[in-house]
């Protein structure tokens, strides 16, 4: 028992619990254990649960009670990393070692998570784009975040209007062919896996073919004021036709 304590104190954290239980106890701690050793917490007791075995053996014996279970893994000895690794993942609560050879296939669960879209479908506002839009929320600023993103469904000859983001935004083309442009500069032809990413305060505007669909992830941040955007006036016919005679 002394050496046991001695071990048990020395290698507990500091403010961590030591305890004794079951029959016999010594009454004392072993004199060699220093004054002082982390703040430990030392305790214990007779385990009580001696008081009912000869009441409730029995009855556990002839299967009138269930205990539960105990350990509800078993594994071999060539397979204790295999239980360390399960207990600390919890995926099991305790392990009891068999005859046969332990199983390293770890327990999975019967469902697929998934996390349920619960936010329709949005059309896009006449303020912001020429054409149909469709826009589908992918995440939204919540707590100390500011970032969102969406999913941008444009029709044929869609397009937004200019506009500006305080912190940039980034746009990933996953599908149709698409059309973006900064003010002053070239317009540009995008495709799916292509990113584009817009500066901060720099005035642009993106949207589909004249006849493609195309569909972007838009990633961006809000300031202070929460505000993602500053929407400009509408990409005239003209300013969208210049892609074609370009």
């Amino acid at each position: 028992l002394g050496a046991s304590m001695e071990t048990a104190i020395s290698i507990a954290r500091p403010g961590g619990h030591v305890g004794r239980v079951g029959v016999p106890q010594g009454e004392t701690l072993p004199g060699s254990l220093p004054a002082f050793f982390g703040n430990v917490h030392i305790g214990g007791g007779p385990a009580p649960v001696r008081a009912y075995i000869d009441e409730l053996l029995p009855d556990i014996l002839y299967g009138k009670i269930e205990p539960g279970k105990v350990f509800d893994r078993t594994v071999g000895l060539d397979g204790v990393m295999v239980a360390v690794t399960l207990v600390s993942a919890r995926e099991t609560r305790s392990t009891a070692p068999a005859d046969q050879p332990a199983t390293a296939e770890p327990t999975r669960s019967a469902t697929m998570q998934i996390t349920r879209s619960s936010i329709e479908t949005q059309k896009g506002p006449a303020d912001w784009f020429t054409g149909d839009v469709y826009i589908d929320a992918i995440a939204a600023p919540a707590g100390t975040s500011t970032f969102a993103a969406a999913s941008v469904h444009f029709t044929p000859g869609a397009r937004t209007a200019w506009h500006t983001h305080p912190y940039g935004q980034t746009i990933y083309v996953t599908e149709g062919l698409g059309l973006c442009q900064r003010r002053g500069g070239p317009i540009e032809a995008i495709a799916p896996g292509d990113r584009v990413f817009f500066e901060p305060g720099e005035d642009h505007w993106h949207g589909a073919a004249p006849n493609r669909f195309m569909t972007h992830l838009a990633i961006q941040e809000s300031d202070d004021n929460d505000s993602p955007v500053s929407w400009g006036e509408q990409v005239t016919d003209t300013e969208y036709g210049a892609a074609a005679a370009s």
